[in-house]
């Protein structure tokens, strides 16, 4: 199976038309995406492809290539922390008496990063009623 295209309505913007529809995805995602004939929503060719996220994806038109990529936002985690505990104040109940029981080194935490397109063989048959537009002719 493949992208499967539904509810398209027409309209028309100067000498260029506008399509607007929904996708649905199937059980097995091909890595480089999936196929997007433009004939699926009624184009000759594709000007503009916008498609929104929709259950924490992301998508993006390959126009050369005439296929929907399908990204899972994911963030660089930079885990570092390490936390230490001074064995000489173990028995200390108050930072006021013996300084700092406890230092921390590093860096804990999840810094922004590039979305990653998802995995070869991803089952995405619950990402359904995805909403694109396309501008074309």
């Amino acid at each position: 199976m493949s992208l499967t295209i539904s509810k398209i309505e027409f309209m028309g913007i100067g000498n260029r038309r506008m399509h607007r529809f929904e996708m649905a995805f199937d059980t097995s995602y091909p890595i480089g995406g999936e196929t997007f004939p433009k004939g699926l929503v009624h184009l000759r060719d594709i000007d503009m492809m916008l498609i929104s996220p929709r259950n924490g994806y992301l998508f993006e038109y390959d126009y050369a290539e005439d296929k929907v990529l399908v990204y899972n936002p994911r963030g660089a985690v930079t885990d570092s922390l390490v936390a230490e505990v001074d064995p000489g104040a173990t028995t200390v109940v108050s930072n006021a008496a013996n300084g700092p029981i406890i230092s921390l080194t590093g860096e804990a935490g999840v810094t922004g990063g590039t979305a990653s397109e998802v995995d070869n063989g991803t089952d995405l048959v619950l990402l359904t009623k995805v909403r694109g537009l396309a501008i074309g002719y």
